[in-house]
């Protein structure tokens, strides 16, 4: 009986570890979808930001170009982007959000920052923890130069009484889940699948 709850938990793992990536990306579309890999070691580690720009019906020359992550270091940023130059940490509480970030980036003076569809990664944060932190709070600002209104859902903007979306300069807040790196799933599966295989193998001695 132990033997036959062995098998059943390894693959109940096997496939939960091929679901995960599935079960953690958000429901539906999010405005901005957000999430990172992590590397390094504990009290060191690196986490690579992607951040990809799907807001629903979003005017043409709205771009995110002011963007961040809680509870780092900032040590790598993309090309297009340059670490934000003001005070840190960064609050969006007067405007309508609720976060308060240490880390933030904004577009370089000649970048047009993530257009409509658009993904960028290398928003390279560094973790003193000592666990490998699974999820992550963040926040983005787009702005249409035309003045176009963003009329889609989840955003926030300017905190004033009376004034409500939609925002030609919408902002925006959730939090981010952490990705496996390929390779590591790979390891992962392929462990899991050899403790499946070894337990099957000795049922069918001790059957025999």
């Amino acid at each position: 009986m132990r033997k036959h709850l062995f098998v059943a938990a390894a693959l109940t793992g096997l496939q939960w570890c091929v679901a995960a990536p599935a079960s953690a990306a958000p429901v539906g579309e999010p405005p901005v979808a957000v999430t990172y890999t992590v590397t390094g070691s504990p009290g060191q580690w690196l986490l690579n930001f992607s951040f990809t720009h799907q807001l629903p019906g979003a005017p043409d020359d709205m771009a995110i170009y002011f963007l961040g992550v809680e509870r780092n270091e900032l040590a790598g940023t993309p090309s297009g982007f340059e670490p934000y130059q003001g005070p840190l940490p960064w609050s969006n509480a007067e405007y309508g959000g609720m976060g308060s970030y240490d880390v933030a980036w904004s577009r370089t003076e000649s970048g047009q920052g993530l257009l409509p569809g658009e993904t960028a990664s290398g928003f390279v944060a560094l973790s003193l923890e000592q666990v490998a932190p699974t999820s992550m709070p963040w926040f983005a600002w787009a702005y249409s130069p035309s003045g176009a209104q963003y009329h889609g859902g989840g955003q926030f903007s300017y905190g004033i009484p009376g004034n409500t979306p939609p925002f030609s300069n919408p902002g925006f807040e959730g939090v981010a889940i952490a990705v496996p790196e390929p390779e590591t799933m790979g390891l992962l599966l392929l462990g899991l699948a050899a403790i499946a295989g070894r337990a099957r193998s000795r049922m069918g001695r001790d059957s025999a």
